[in-house]
Formats: C-alpha cells, structure tokens, sequence
C-alpha cells in the first residue's frame, strides 16, 4: 500500500512539474507548433508541386516519343526543347537530349546531332543512354 501512495505521489508531482513547465514555456511551445505546421505544410505543396512537374514533363515526353515515331520531327523537337528548358534535371530532361540528337540526326544535320550527343555525355556521363550517344 505505502508502495502505491509513493508511486501516485511521484506520478502527481511529475504532473504538477509537467504542467508547470508547459504554463511557463507555453508561447515558446506555441512557437515551435506553428514553426513545425508550417514546414509540414510547405514540404506538402513543394512535394506536390514536384509531383506535377514531373507528370507534365512526362506527358510532353511522351508526346513528343509519338511524333518522333511517326516521324514528325520538327514538331517533335519543338517538345524536346520544350522539355530540356522547362525541365532540365528531370528524367524527361535527359530523355529529351537525346532525343534532341536523334532528331537531328533523322533530320541530316549531323554536325548538331554530334554537338548534340556530345552534350549528352558531358552533362549525364553515366546517364541512362550514355552507350547510345
């Protein structure tokens, strides 16, 4: 019994002393709340603003993997270049370098589908199509 009065008493002081900590530090704990909200919440938008890049970029890819295939390659190129200056260190980006190349390349310029595979391995020197360019 005195056992369980001792234990309740320490409980009830640890309480008293929590409380009383929490009333004199209450506007520094407010402020530390707000701060973590706030960075929850911007790591929510910046995630989700990076989630849509990266699905715009893919759809323009892939739009651009069409005309590319049917053979369309000026209108292709338009999308790549699209891709290499509003995404440039995406995966869409890499993929639209050399894509780049391969259009002039289709196209006959073969001086700017050199420079152009040149570019690619000097910007991704283990990218995915390094052993292509």
């Amino acid at each position: 019994m005195a056992g369980n009065k001792l234990k309740e008493y320490k409980l009830n002081e640890f309480v008293e002393a929590a409380a009383a900590f929490i009333r004199k530090k209450e506007k520094l704990i407010l402020e530390i709340l707000v701060v973590l909200v706030a960075a929850v919440l911007i790591f929510i938008f910046l995630n989700s603003h990076l989630q849509k890049r990266k699905m715009i970029s893919s759809q323009l890819l892939s739009q651009g993997q069409t005309l590319f295939t049917e053979r369309k390659f000026t209108d292709a190129m338009k999308l790549f270049r699209e891709i290499r200056a509003n995404y440039p260190g995406s995966k869409a980006g890499e993929k639209a370098l050399i894509y780049i190349a391969d259009t002039y390349y289709h196209l006959g310029k073969l001086n700017e589908a050199w420079a152009g595979y040149n570019e690619y391995l000097s910007t991704y020197i283990e990218g995915e199509f390094s052993g292509r360019a």
